[in-house]
C-alpha cells in the first residue's frame, strides 16, 4: 500500500488503512455489521439512520473513505476539520471498495473526518490516510 507522491524528489508517502473494525473510529447512531468477500478485509458497516456518523482522527496530510455503492443507497455529507467538504451520492450499480470521498493537500497536521448519513442507506467499509 505504498503510492508515490508527486512531490518534489519522489518522496513516497504510505497510505494507512483503517478498516471498519478499528477501535479508533467513532460510531454514533445505529450501524449494522455486513461481511462479504468483496469487502476490506471482509467487514464493513452500513447505516439506515438519517444523522448516523462515524468519525476518525488521524494525522497526516489526506484522507479517503472507501465504500459501497448500491441501487438502494442513498448520500452522506462529509465533514473535515468540522467544516462540509462535501456531499457524496453513494447510490449506482452495486460495487465494493469504492473511493466514495478524498480530501488532500491538508496541511501535515491532525485532522478528523466525519461521515454523516443524510439519506439512508450510506456503507462504510474504511478510511486511508496519508501520514507521514
Amino acid at each position: 500500500d505504498v503510492a508515490p507522491s508527486r512531490g518534489l524528489g519522489d518522496v513516497y508517502k504510505r497510505q494507512v488503512p483503517v478498516d471498519d473494525r478499528d477501535a479508533s473510529l467513532v460510531f454514533t447512531g445505529a450501524w449494522n455489521s455486513d461481511s462479504n468477500g468483496s469487502f476490506y478485509e471482509g467487514t464493513a458497516r452500513y447505516t439506515n439512520e438519517i444523522g448516523a456518523s462515524v468519525e476518525f482522527t488521524f494525522v497526516g496530510t489526506a484522507i479517503r473513505w472507501y465504500g459501497q455503492n448500491d441501487v438502494n443507497f442513498g448520500a452522506a455529507e462529509v465533514y473535515v476539520d468540522g467544516v462540509l467538504a462535501g456531499e457524496v451520492n453513494v447510490y449506482g450499480p452495486a460495487a465494493a471498495q469504492q473511493l466514495l470521498f478524498e480530501a488532500d493537500g491538508l496541511a501535515y497536521g491532525k485532522h478528523t473526518i466525519r461521515i454523516v448519513c443524510v439519506s439512508p442507506v450510506v456503507d462504510f467499509d474504511y478510511f486511508s490516510y496519508v501520514g507521514e
